[in-house]
């Protein structure tokens, strides 16, 4: 009988000492809430590291659920893209630009490079310059589709844009064809309100969606941060430093400077490229081109003849006419209207035959030079 106490005692000492030795591990690891559940200080510390998360961590997970919504499947292309697609995109050191004379602008030349951005510059004597901020990117879907020669982009950035303009980038390239294959692209950026390039990687597997472009950048253009919002409405837009930044990288003799929402006309690259190599100039000379802004109900037209209809109808005006008739007070539309037919080789048309569209800015050709 006492020996049975005795190993009684030994077997409740020994849970007791487990229990004691259990205790003593698990106690750091649990916590009795106000309630008096028990909850786990490692789910804690998880729920504490996602609420102190950086923005640009929530603005990632806001962007993957968007690109994961469903699209019908007739106007959808699967692109697979990783942190990888999307580091190759801009391999550029943020902080190692090149500051301008005042040091208000930071540049960086030749980001993204166009497939053969390089062999269109030597095919033909004009290149086309333009520049954007990240919400009119979408534009140079149609303009590159338009423009057979080579494109030279400078996109301003602030902030996160720095992300989301290389993510759409990395879609505009792999969506369309001449946006790779033409299009350069460099980047600016203002002293007061730098661009942030320290994001963790990225991989996102999706299907997006190459039939609009517009929709898709409006969906990442909705990423951007309060801050960087009511940053940009203060902020006068440099298109003068930009304008400037994307015609010194052309490297054509002569430089179609124009806005990035202007569509060229079909063919005027080659238009352009005949009519400027005709040319023997021994002075600096610009040529204006005429811009009109089409109603809605009309199909872009496909030449001078299409588009001298349309005014006639009365569906497209000069640009800004009813706005700021100034602004485009040296294009001389009646006799780009009159001059017919727009023969390059005659001189009293020569000024306005290349442009045999429309568009909804006005352009000019100039010949470069520093």
């Amino acid at each position: 009988m006492w020996l049975s106490r005795c190993r009684l005692w030994r077997w409740l000492l020994a849970c007791f000492i487990i229990l004691l030795i259990a205790n003593i591990w698990f106690v750091p690891w649990t916590k009795i809430t106000k309630h008096g559940k028990v909850t786990n200080s490692y789910e804690q510390q998880l729920q504490a590291t996602r609420k102190a998360r950086s923005f640009q961590d929530i603005q990632r997970e806001k962007y993957d659920t968007i690109v994961h919504r469903n699209t019908s499947e007739s106007n959808k292309k699967s692109i697979r893209s990783s942190a990888d697609d999307f580091s190759k995109e801009f391999e550029i050191n943020i902080k190692l630009g090149r500051w301008d004379s005042n040091q208000r602008f930071k540049y960086f030349d030749f980001v993204v490079i166009g497939d053969r951005f390089e062999e269109l510059s030597d095919m033909y004597s004009v290149s086309l310059a333009t520049q954007s901020s990240l919400e009119r990117l979408y534009s140079l879907a149609e303009v590159s589709h338009h423009w057979t020669a080579a494109i030279s982009v400078s996109v301003f950035i602030v902030g996160e844009d720095f992300f989301l303009t290389e993510i759409y980038i990395s879609y505009l390239r792999q969506c369309f064809t001449e946006v790779r294959e033409r299009v350069t692209f460099h980047l600016a950026y203002s002293s007061e309100y730098p661009a942030a390039s320290d994001y963790p990687s990225l991989v996102v597997n999706r299907t997006q969606n190459c039939s609009h472009p517009k929709q898709v950048l409006s969906e990442l253009v909705a990423l951007r941060s309060p801050e960087t919002v009511d940053w940009l409405n203060s902020y006068e837009y440099p298109q003068n430093h930009l304008r400037n930044h994307a015609r010194k990288n052309c490297q054509t003799p002569y430089v179609f400077l124009t806005d990035v929402d202007i569509i060229p006309s079909t063919g005027m690259a080659d238009a352009l490229d005949i009519f400027l190599t005709q040319q023997n100039h021994t002075n600096l000379c610009a040529y204006v081109i005429p811009a009109y802004e089409l109603h809605d109900s009309v199909t872009f037209p496909e030449n001078k003849s299409e588009i001298l209809q349309i005014i006639e109808k009365g569906l497209a005006r000069p640009f800004r006419r009813m706005v700021y008739k100034n602004g485009h007070f040296p294009t001389n539309y009646e006799k780009y209207t009159k001059c017919w037919p727009p023969a390059i080789s005659s001189k009293s048309c020569r000024l306005y035959s290349p442009a045999t569209g429309a568009s909804q800015s006005k352009a000019s050709v100039t010949q470069t030079q520093e």
